[in-house]
C-alpha cells in the first residue's frame, strides 16, 4: 500500500467531483481525502495498492456528467494512513 497525491485540474468544482471520487474510493475500499483548492483544482490523497490504482485513476478520470478533466498528475508522497475517506 503506498500514498499518492493526485491532483486534477479542469471543470472540477461546483460538478460533485469530490462527491464522485468519494463514491468510487468507496467502492473499491480505498481511504484517502479530496479537497477543493483556490486555484480551481481538486487534490486527492489516498491509500492506493498497484492495483487499485489503475482502477481508481479510471473510474475517476470519467468523472460525473457535468465534470471535465483537463489534467491530472499524480505522485507518491510520505505514508499517511486513513481511516475511511473524507472530503474538506
Amino acid at each position: 500500500m503506498r500514498t499518492y497525491r493526485i491532483r486534477f485540474f479542469g471543470k472540477v468544482q461546483g460538478v460533485g467531483f469530490r462527491n464522485y471520487v468519494r463514491m468510487v474510493a468507496q467502492s473499491l475500499g480505498v481511504c484517502g481525502v479530496a479537497r477543493n483548492m483556490a486555484d480551481g483544482s481538486v487534490h486527492v490523497v489516498v491509500n492506493l495498492d498497484d492495483d487499485t490504482r489503475l482502477a481508481f485513476l479510471e473510474k475517476v478520470a470519467s468523472g460525473p456528467p457535468l465534470s471535465r478533466i483537463d489534467h491530472m498528475d499524480d505522485a507518491e508522497v510520505d505514508d499517511r494512513s486513513f481511516d475511511g475517506f473524507s472530503i474538506c
